[in-house]
């Protein structure tokens, strides 16, 4: 009896289809699932198999969401997004020796470096030569210019 209802669920979710519904902040935000365009925000009754897809969305001005789940066998699925606006976001600073990390990611030496980025809290890591000589939080909610000033020793 439990080999056969085993079976049956088995059966079920191979065979089965899940109606999704997928919501955006912002809308009209464009979706690809699994590699292929699926439509714009708000998507109402697609049809996908159960098992494990890849949501990309998609719109200018915003950082790019990759989502992975796994829909199983059900009557419908709502999924709902946010995506983060990018912002324009310039450093400079006042001392050419110093190297600096963004995030534990993006390096650069340069005196002055533009990067989009999302909004939120960031982590900026300022060396000279292999050491650390300071670290500080950045919150980004609009496109804007950060100075950084070293208030080390310059000799």
């Amino acid at each position: 009896m439990m080999r056969k209802m085993i079976l049956l669920l088995v059966i079920t979710s191979l065979w089965g289809q899940v109606q999704v519904h997928i919501e955006s902040i912002p809308p009209d935000v464009d979706v690809l699932i699994d590699g292929a365009k699926a439509g714009t925000t708000p998507i109402d009754d697609l049809t996908l198999h159960p098992g494990k897809h890849s949501f990309y969305l998609e719109k200018e001005g915003y950082t790019i969401l990759h989502y992975t789940t796994y829909l199983v066998g059900a009557e419908k699925a709502v999924l709902r997004f946010r995506l983060k606006e990018k912002y324009s976001v310039t450093f400079k600073s006042d001392y050419e020796p110093l190297h600096y990390r963004l995030d534990g990611k993006y390096a650069w030496t340069e005196e002055k470096m533009r990067f989009d980025m999302e909004a939120g809290r960031h982590t900026l890591e300022v060396f000279l030569g292999d050491s650390l000589v300071d670290q500080q939080e950045v919150l980004i909610r609009e496109s804007t210019t950060i100075r950084y000033h070293y208030q080390g020793d310059r000799n």
